[in-house]
């Protein structure tokens, strides 16, 4: 098993049979088959239980597990059904969703959402969190250099938070640091990042994680709120409701404009957020960026605003639900 980002897994006693068991509450991870002998895996999820077995001795397949939160759901609401989806990158399996089997083969993606049995497309790509040679090299060498800061002696946590204090200078380290934080949902370092300047190029990647904290639980969303008050006073509310996203119909009942506005604001961080989720919406930038002066940003707020006129700022795809791949 390899992680592919933020997970929880929890390994279990082996279920009858010998087959291995592991809970997994929410991530990404990749399975392959290491030997003759392990070809299942059981895997609960919630409340439902998957039996995974490996049609092909070379079959391997991709598994991502999160709650199923949309742009615009209601963040207090604390029963978050998750969504399940699995690929198989070789090969074929077959999947055993509480007794209901079907096969999945290499291009096709199984669904299963709430209490419902899977549904299989091929409409469905790869995702690229597979394959980590994706990841920029700026990204390697500060996982890299991470590894050994790491002190097994003491919480994670402190740990991180040490290395976010104390290496301010190098911001891919800082990065990395306070989006590992973010899993553990302490929130504070990536929500103050998001008012310096010098961690713009992960801003984006910030705000994806203040996104999928929200979507992960009531909890975790009061508490992204409550940072984002202590940090920027009441009215963070509003980048709240940013993070939290807009349906279609949320947008064109006034979330459209609220984003348009906030990239104006004389704040940082709402400029930053709103940039983020237009872009997310609309696949557009309009060359935008929110570090750069008043004077400069005017004319591409200029854009956004001709757009919102033509009643533009929708959705260029269908939404899909916040920190899941699509």
């Amino acid at each position: 098993v390899t992680l592919g980002g933020r997970s929880e897994i929890e390994v279990l006693p082996f279920v009858r049979g010998g087959v291995p068991h592991i809970r997994m509450p929410f991530g990404r991870a990749i399975f392959s088959c290491t030997g003759r002998d392990a070809k299942r895996v059981a895997i609960t999820v919630g409340n439902r239980e998957l039996l995974v077995s490996f049609d092909d001795p070379a079959a391997e397949f991709a598994l991502e597990v999160g709650p199923y939160f949309m742009p615009g759901d209601d963040p207090s609401v604390t029963t978050r059904s998750p969504r399940i989806r699995v690929w198989p990158s070789t090969g074929r399996i077959v999947l055993d969703v509480d007794g209901t089997e079907v096969f999945v083969k290499e291009r096709e993606t199984a669904t299963v959402l709430a209490d419902q049995e899977p549904v299989l497309s091929e409409e469905i790509p790869l995702p690229d969190w597979v394959d980590t040679s994706h990841l920029a090299s700026i990204e390697e060498q500060a996982l890299l250099r991470l590894k050994p800061m790491l002190d097994p002696n003491q919480p994670l946590p402190l740990t991180l938070a040490e290395i976010v204090q104390s290496n301010a200078s190098q911001s891919d380290l800082k990065s990395l640091a306070m989006r590992a934080l973010a899993s553990f949902d302490r929130f504070g370092p990536i929500v103050e990042s998001l008012d310096e300047d010098r961690m713009h190029a992960y801003w984006t990647k910030h705000v994806e994680e203040l996104q999928a904290g929200v979507a992960r639980g009531a909890e975790q969303s009061q508490a992204i709120l409550d940072s984002l008050q202590a940090s920027y006073g009441p009215n963070a509310t509003v980048i709240h409701e940013m993070l939290v996203g807009y349906s279609p119909e949320q947008l064109q009942r006034g979330g459209g404009a609220r984003l348009v506005e906030a990239l104006a604001h004389r704040e940082l961080p709402y400029r930053v957020v709103a940039a983020v989720v237009l872009r997310q919406i609309t696949g557009k930038t309009h060359l935008y960026e929110a570090k750069d002066s008043a004077s400069k940003r005017r004319p591409r707020i200029a854009e956004w605003e001709d757009r919102l006129r033509r009643g533009d700022v929708n959705y260029n795809s269908q939404p899909q639900p916040l920190g899941l791949s699509g």
